[in-house]
């Protein structure tokens, strides 16, 4: 067992290094770092027992990320300092006081400080001081997305029972919502870049999205595609933004109707595994969930249990 773990955490190092000077050498440290954070984090979401070691180990990524940020921050002006610092404590505040109110004040106080370091890191390499260093930070995104697709792609062919969960595809993810919520951020990436409609790139794009939206039957994700989509069409057109978004909004009530009314009707012209009519009424659990936030609150509605 220990001769296997020590396998796997030599492979990850390997990888993770090879990506690193591979990264650096394209575009930069600060890139090479942005890229292996993203990647560290998707696989540190696997339930595949060979793969829990990057829990950890992408908290030697986030130090990173956090020590770039420092130097980073050294380069900023002073305004663009405060903004930061301002965003800081607005994450100490919101997460420290409430925190230091519960009943569980040391995980809370934990949450606080990780919070504020990775939220405070994230969002100063996430200001852009160029267009060139804009349109690297979203080609390293692009890239990284793509490479955690296509390994999930391939680890479906490999081992099928690894990549799916409850006939639904998740690739190495821990589930088959967070896949399709990193190919959402690919996807509303790929059509904010997209210029055309009829380009074979947004084809493309969007083939790929409904093919791996279908395959892993995350209903939020594709309506959240649907309705990006929407918007992006829409915003290209002259009109006001009142306008705009009054059709937007038409749109996604009709859709609701139509799921609220006839659900049988859905089963038409999509699978069961999206459908997922013995939770639909419930949506997904979530109704049952925020009946239970909702009731929490009532209890303790000043300080709650954090």
């Amino acid at each position: 067992m220990g001769i296997l773990i020590f396998q796997n955490v030599a492979f990850g190092g390997i990888l993770s290094l090879s990506m690193y000077f591979l990264w650096q050498k394209r575009k930069n440290r600060q890139e090479a770092v942005v890229a292996l954070f993203g990647f560290a984090c998707a696989l540190a979401s696997s339930r595949e027992g060979g793969l829990q070691y990057w829990k950890i180990w992408r908290l030697f990524f986030a130090l990173l990320v956090v020590f770039e940020a420092v130097s980073v921050f050294k380069t900023m002006t002073k305004a663009k300092r405060r903004k930061s610092l301002g965003f800081a404590l607005l994450v100490v505040l919101c997460t420290g006081l409430p925190a230091l109110l519960s009943e569980h004040v040391a995980a809370g106080l934990e949450e606080m400080v990780l919070l504020t370091s990775m939220w405070g890191a994230m969002s100063v390499l996430a200001v852009p001081d160029s267009s060139e260093s804009s349109a690297a930070r979203l080609s390293t995104l692009v890239h990284v997305g793509i490479v955690v697709v296509l390994v999930s792609v391939f680890g479906s062919i490999v081992d099928f029972d690894l990549a799916h969960l409850g006939g639904r595809f998740r690739g190495i993810f821990g589930n088959p919502n967070e896949f399709s919520h990193w190919w959402l951020t690919l996807f509303v990436m790929g059509m904010v870049a997209s210029k055309k409609m009829t380009s074979p790139r947004t084809m493309l794009l969007l083939l790929a999205t409904g093919v791996l939206f279908l395959w892993s039957g995350t209903r939020g994700a594709m309506l959240a595609a649907i309705l990006s989509l929407m918007g992006w069409f829409l915003q290209g057109r002259d009109s006001s933004n009142s306008s705009t978004m009054s059709k937007v909004l038409l749109v996604a009530v009709g859709m609701f109707a139509l799921a609220a009314v006839s659900k049988e009707s859905l089963l038409g012209f999509l699978p069961e595994r999206v459908i997922r009519m013995d939770t639909l009424g419930e949506g997904g659990g979530r109704l049952l969930a925020w009946e239970h936030a909702v009731d929490q609150i009532e209890e303790q509605p000043w300080f709650g249990e954090g």
